[in-house]
């Protein structure tokens, strides 16, 4: 399966929508979290250090958010604000790690979706989503399997429907999580299917089944045919008609049952 990435890094408003649809996450620990990636990416020894000293404020107020820890986070906020400022003004703001120390301002203010569409650039898309989904409270959301349909392009609210769905199957075989992919990308991928793909999972297919499987998903009417044909002759004339009306679990059967020399080749080709 080919990934695409996006070359572009995603908008504050990207970013936003996702933690919105990803629900309740904890804010210290998405700080922090956030922080270890764009911190070493911050060139200047100074903006460094003022930035580090600032979180470890902003984190403790964050944990304990009582009106003297809250009043001393603003303060260090504030203060990181205007250093940042005084660059800008000095022609400064191009330099690296200016991006990344604007990053970590929004942190600071829990400004997440424009901390992460600023500190994409460097940090990158996957690192940003893991520390991201890492600071959620409580979720079956499936990590691994998001963030490839987030960085295949589908949009943050069906790509984490779809992980939700799957998080409870993650013991799921490769080639079955990759049709799972496919089929939501395609926005196919309900709970009727959802159900039927578990049914298949018990199918240990090989590399070459599991490819004649992706080709008759796929619509192969050619492949289809001859496999409906081929059970239809073993006594499985059910299973080849539920083959023809696109069932998966009988394409997950098919494949294992009906793969010969002939349809050997043609796969490998």
């Amino acid at each position: 399966m080919t990934t695409m990435t996006h070359p572009d890094p995603h908008s504050p408003e990207w970013w936003d929508g996702l933690l919105h649809y990803c629900g309740d996450f904890d804010s210290a620990v998405a700080t922090e979290r956030l922080a270890e990636l764009i911190l070493p990416r911050i060139p200047q020894r100074m903006l460094r250090r003022e930035a580090d000293l600032a979180l470890t404020r902003v984190v403790s107020s964050l944990i304990r958010p009582t009106p003297e820890l809250q009043a001393a986070a603003l303060k260090v906020t504030e203060r990181l604000e205007t250093l940042l400022i005084k660059r800008r003004d000095l022609g400064q703001d191009d330099e690296p790690g200016v991006r990344e120390s604007r990053a970590i301002c929004h942190l600071m203010r829990q400004r997440y979706g424009a901390a992460a569409a600023d500190a994409e650039a460097s940090v990158g898309m996957d690192k940003l989503l893991h520390a991201i989904f890492a600071s959620l409270r409580s979720s079956t959301l499936h990590t691994a399997f998001t963030i490839e349909l987030l960085k295949r392009g589908q949009d943050p609210e069906q790509a984490v429907r779809a992980g939700r769905a799957l998080g409870t199957y993650r013991w799921w075989p490769d080639w079955l999580r990759s049709v799972a992919t496919d089929l939501a990308l395609q926005g196919r991928l309900d709970s009727e299917i959802i159900t039927s793909l578990d049914r298949s999972a018990f199918a240990e297919l090989n590399v070459l089944q599991a490819r004649m499987a992706r080709k008759l998903i796929d619509g192969d009417t050619e492949l289809a045919g001859v496999a409906a044909s081929r059970l239809v002759s073993i006594g499985k004339p059910d299973v080849a008609a539920a083959l023809l009306r696109g069932d998966l679990e009988a394409i997950a059967m098919a494949s294992k049952l009906t793969l010969n020399v002939a349809e050997t080749s043609r796969l490998r080709g």
